[in-house]
């Protein structure tokens, strides 16, 4: 983060209940913290160097029931982090309720972001969008994270005038046959992360008022070769000031 040092962190799996966020050594490095958690499970953070206001964690009552959403308005922008359910194995219930979820943002984007506000929704949606946001298209086909009712939910968020902020800067890697250099997330079994055989399951989606400000976005790999790293990386987008 140091060697980053962004204005705004956002973060998916947190893992602990609210008041157990550790905010302190974000202070330090001078973030604001807000912080939407739960036991053992879920849990969404939001960092800003500049102040956070009118922080809301629930888009549907019905589909809130985790900690899996927060929002807020820091620097004059209105920004969310999203962790969308696994799905665990098609056609579960687990699965469903994601598919679910999913429906229920797309309709309160739809209803409550404005086209002419800086909005900025970013995380772990838990689906590869395309054929080349995964290893081996052919051998994913029809499962988990790529199958076509992920993926029509996915896009149904995208078509509410939403940039995708990674593919827009990076559509050299398709035009130079350069796949496979987009992913977030690799299995930790069997080297999946040496033989470069992950997935991009990790988004930041613009308004047309940030993504006219878009510099560049990139996905720093080198996060996920550290001791003990996550299984993704992080997905760093550069906007101009407003």
């Amino acid at each position: 983060m140091d060697q980053f040092s962004p204005d705004v962190i956002l973060l998916q799996e947190i893992k602990k209940i609210t008041e157990e966020f550790p905010c302190e050594p974000f202070f330090d490095k001078g973030y604001n913290c807000a912080a939407h958690g739960q036991k053992s499970y879920n849990g969404v953070a939001i960092l800003s160097k500049s102040p956070i206001s009118d922080m809301k964690t629930k888009f549907c009552d019905q589909i809130c029931t985790e900690a899996r959403y927060a929002e807020c308005i820091t620097n004059k922008v209105r920004i969310a982090s999203v962790y969308v359910p696994n799905g665990r194995e098609v056609g579960t219930s687990q699965y469903v309720q994601k598919i679910n979820f999913m429906k229920s943002l797309s309709g309160y984007l739809e209803k409550e972001v404005s086209s002419d506000e800086c909005f900025i929704i970013g995380g772990d949606f838990n689906v590869a969008l395309n054929d080349d946001d995964v290893w081996d298209p052919g051998l994913f086909e029809g499962k988990l994270v790529f199958t076509g009712e992920e993926r029509a939910s996915l896009r149904r968020i995208e078509s509410l005038g939403l940039t995708d902020a990674f593919a827009v800067c990076n559509r050299h890697l398709t035009d130079n046959n350069a796949l496979h250099e987009n992913f977030t997330w690799w299995d930790y079994r069997a080297g999946s992360f040496n033989k470069n055989q992950g997935i991009r399951l990790d988004y930041l989606f613009l308004s047309d008022v940030a993504a006219r400000k878009l510099v560049r976005s990139e996905v720093i790999k080198g996060f996920r070769a550290l001791p003990c790293p996550s299984d993704h990386a992080p997905l760093l987008a550069d906007i101009g000031h407003f």
